[in-house]
């Protein structure tokens, strides 16, 4: 039997992408997301994210500058897949996978 290189069904995985750490309080952390258009940027495009004190103190370091989504932590991604299948298509090294987008 061949198993998958990037996963099961059931797995979940999480968009990285390019974002700006903005805003702070005690246990929050208020994000921007590079792909939001910056004409947007008002308060309502600023996605909040719970996180511990220990956290949130380590990301203001990088307050108002865009970090790679290289970077991001998993607290942070505000994109969520499922996979759904996975099977082989011709060789055994052309994966093919189903996702879907999970629901917060």
């Amino acid at each position: 039997m061949l198993k998958s290189p990037l996963g099961v069904p059931g797995d979940r995985l999480w968009v990285k992408e390019t974002w700006e750490p903005l805003e702070f309080n005690d246990r929050e952390i208020g994000v921007h997301y590079k792909a939001t258009p910056t004409e947007s940027r008002g308060r309502n495009e600023i996605y909040w994210h719970t996180v511990g004190e220990k956290e949130s103190l380590k990301w203001q370091r990088t307050s108002g500058r865009i970090v790679s989504g290289h970077h991001m932590p998993r607290w942070a991604s505000r994109i969520t897949l499922e996979v759904t299948s996975v099977l082989v298509e011709g060789n055994p090294f052309e994966w093919v996978y189903d996702i879907r987008r999970v629901e917060a």
